[in-house]
């Protein structure tokens, strides 16, 4: 599993451009030196500017104490928790058309998480496939006005022309998806519960034209803590990350300025 850290308004370009060198580990590419290269996208009026690679010392986590209200087991709220987790993912289905051009076709889609049905969009690249999996995580859009498949638009157009099916989850609470009264006391866990529940979702389904044996992840704002969550609750789930100005990797940093 590689994760890369990319800061600035255009960054993630570069990550998603020299996506396909992180995610074939097979060829063993020197990490970070393939992605050192700055590129400069001028056909997308887009430059690099910074390509920023997690410091090498490690990062100190807390131990937190096992939390027990009436029994056994982690405080929902805990990683623990979420690690140990049994997740349904299933139940993944193509919806309508919600755009078609050149290059893929958009759908909507709905799948199971827990005992909640989540919406979101799938766009399949046109030509033959399978083609490679990716998850793309939204950041912090209000409930209020958030409107399916929002956020994170130009990164889903983008990477679907260059080959990859990209699936993008409303989250519980948001759009058509089912809503979860303990969303925000629960830290908004469920939305990593989500996540991790389409690709088992995905990988249920069979589609002849996803490559679930080659998954990606890109996270934006929250959608990157949501990325951490998984990254260390799930480590083998996928191959690799790219995030874009996530949120802390210290929740208590996170806890601290949003709650």
């Amino acid at each position: 599993m590689k994760i890369v850290w990319l800061s600035g308004g255009a960054a993630v370009m570069a990550g998603v451009l020299s996506w396909w060198y992180v995610m074939d580990i097979r060829q063993a590419v020197n990490w970070p030196d393939s992605l050192a290269p700055v590129l400069n996208n001028k056909a997308d009026k887009m430059e690099v500017a910074e390509i920023v690679v997690p410091r090498e010392e490690p990062v100190s986590v807390p131990v937190q104490e096992e939390i027990t209200e009436g029994g056994s087991g982690a405080n929902p709220v805990l990683l623990k928790a979420l690690a140990e987790q049994e997740f349904n993912g299933n139940n993944f289905k193509v919806g309508q058309v919600l755009a078609d051009n050149e290059a893929y076709t958009r759908y909507y889609i709905t799948y199971q998480s827990g005992d909640l049905t989540i919406s979101g969009i799938m766009n399949v690249p046109k030509g033959e496939g399978p083609f490679p999996l990716l998850l793309l995580n939204h950041g912090h859009i209000d409930t209020s006005v958030y409107t399916n498949g929002r956020g994170l638009k130009r990164e889903q157009d983008y990477l679907a022309r260059q080959g990859y099916v990209v699936i993008h989850s409303d989250y519980r609470g948001h759009a058509e998806s089912d809503d979860d009264p303990n969303t925000d006391k629960n830290l908004r866990l469920g939305y990593a519960e989500d996540v991790i529940n389409a690709i088992l979702a995905v990988r249920a389904a069979n589609l002849s034209y996803v490559d679930v044996e080659r998954v990606g992840m890109l996270g934006h704002s929250m959608g990157g803590g949501v990325a951490w969550r998984i990254a260390v609750t799930q480590p083998d789930l996928v191959d690799a990350y790219v995030q874009f100005a996530p949120v802390s990797a210290d929740e208590r940093d996170n806890f601290k300025k949003w709650t």
